[in-house]
């Protein structure tokens, strides 16, 4: 993609960008790093536009505490816009406290109000807008956002009196923006989006105008340029640049790209790496002490096993752990933990009590399930769905105290039920039984889930103050501290396409 790169007339710009943080302390660290390399590279440079942007869900769950931290984060790394997350309306209790203490813009274009809103106070003061003029070295840059369709469901935003768009009106809404912005005189157009990498694939072919999504929700790794790939053609004519970082904050992304001065794309680089190579910064790690506190070694990680394939359709060692503990701390025969309720990753060394609570950023309470063989058999279904889906939605299902396969049709088969002794017993998963019984245990967001609703009709025993987070920490004390694994054993296999 190169035409007369070198005209003194063209545009140098470079963004820093990054999404799905998901409030994970653990690399940012490194993401403060890298923002601070790059502020300082392009800081007195009148030749090249710069940004740092962020594709959304920045925050998570419902701790004040940990989105402090990703408050204090954004505002140190000067991330300037970002898109409107799902995560980030996790709990409209905790949201204003994480606008207020944030610089950032939030940009959505696809989400509209029926009454009084949380978002009030920020669309008034311009913390949360549909679109936006930036203005670097006296270019003019537009930008637009996309918030995620599968808040309509979010029971959150209802009471809120919110709603986001579909993707075909969606599409429209995005269209006015651009129209509205170009009628500005503005012919460089970001768009800030949290819908998924095939959405923006989607509109980049649909919608002209757009000149760079930096994307987030679907997690993809998006490395390079490759036309048809992340460089596609808008109905205009002119190529649209597709960006995307991963999760967690374990990867950073850099676009360096050219405008000639029509505003048109005319040469693009785009560089992903992984931040754990990156030096720590010490401001960091100074706020996340004081806002969380110093964590608790609770013994050493001996060995961490990789997952091929994304948490929501493949065996999970950090679910096994977790299931594991569930099980053997409240006394259960199984444990079911949605895929998606699980983020970031360990690493082998000191393990801290920080480090579990990381992987929880749901605070949901744990509850005590009989649950019959068919709803068993029917929950994992639901789940196996998740392997046709193009965002794998809603995540197979992580158990202990079970063995299963799913094929490579989404189909469940071979279940076993594993007592604590190892000894596995199928489970018909032809013509299950309801009057097969198991106890069961799982949180009260997923028993509740419309994701899978078989789990709506299982009967509560017992319901407790605490979330998984605890019973993993008393799980752990109880191993060896000097070799405590996680491990895949291969309680889910799937079988491979032929």
């Amino acid at each position: 993609m190169q035409i007369n790169p070198n005209s003194p007339n063209n545009i140098h710009t470079s963004i820093l960008y990054l999404n799905d943080l998901h409030a994970q302390t653990p690399y940012m660290a490194q993401l403060k790093s890298e923002t601070d390399t790059f502020e300082l590279t392009n800081k007195d440079k009148k030749d090249v536009d710069s940004f740092i942007l962020s594709g959304g869900d920045n925050f998570i769950g419902h701790s004040k505490d940990k989105n402090k931290v990703v408050s204090s984060f954004l505002n140190v790394s000067k991330v300037e816009y970002s898109a409107m997350g799902n995560h980030e309306v996790d709990s409209m209790e905790t949201l204003p406290d994480n606008l207020n203490n944030t610089n950032t813009k939030f940009i959505v274009s696809n989400m509209k109000k029926s009454g009084n809103t949380p978002f009030d106070k920020f669309i008034d003061d311009g913390k949360i807008v549909s679109s936006t003029i930036a203005e670097k070295n006296g270019h003019k840059y537009g930008l637009i956002g996309a918030a995620p369709f599968k808040l309509n469901k979010s029971k959150n935003l209802s009471k809120a009196n919110l709603n986001v768009d579909e993707y075909e009106k969606t599409k429209e809404n995005i269209q006015f923006e651009v129209k509205k912005l170009q009628d500005q005189g503005v012919d460089k157009i970001i768009m800030l989006s949290h819908i998924g990498y095939a959405y923006d694939l989607a509109l980049a072919n649909e919608v002209s105008g757009i000149d760079i999504i930096v994307g987030g929700h679907s997690h993809d790794l998006v490395e390079g340029t490759k036309n048809g790939k992340n460089i596609i053609t808008a109905p205009d004519g002119n190529p649209v640049v597709i960006l995307q970082a991963g999760q967690n904050g374990e990867y950073i992304g850099k676009l360096d790209i050219t405008f000639d001065q029509a505003g048109k794309v005319i040469e693009a680089t785009n560089n992903v790496k992984k931040t754990k190579d990156s030096p720590k910064n010490l401001v960091v790690k100074f706020f996340q002490d004081r806002l969380l506190g110093k964590s608790e070694q609770i013994g050493t990680i001996t060995r961490v096993d990789e997952m091929k394939e994304d948490p929501k359709v493949t065996e999970s060692p950090y679910a096994n752990f977790f299931g594991d503990a569930m099980v053997n701390e409240l006394d259960a025969d199984i444990a079911l933990i949605n895929s998606a309720g699980i983020r970031g990753k360990l690493q082998k060394g000191k393990m801290t009590s920080l480090d579990v609570e990381n992987l929880i950023p749901f605070e949901n309470k744990l509850v005590k399930v009989e649950i019959s063989e068919k709803q068993i058999i029917n929950t994992l279904k639901e789940g196996a769905l998740s392997v046709n889906d193009n965002m794998l939605k809603p995540g197979i299902m992580q158990v202990s105290g079970l063995k299963y396969t799913i094929d490579e049709k989404g189909n469940v088969k071979d279940v076993q039920f594993k007592d604590k002794k190892g000894n596995l017993t199928p489970l018909n998963s032809e013509n299950p039984s309801d009057d097969k019984k198991f106890i069961a245990i799982a949180d009260d967001f997923l028993i509740s889930s419309y994701e899978y609703p078989t789990l709506n009709s299982t009967k509560v025993i017992e319901r407790y103050d605490f979330c998984k987070e605890k019973v993993a920490k008393d799980y752990a004390k109880k191993l060896d501290p000097n070799d405590i694994q996680i491990k895949i054993d291969g309680r889910i296999q799937k079988e491979s396409r032929t």
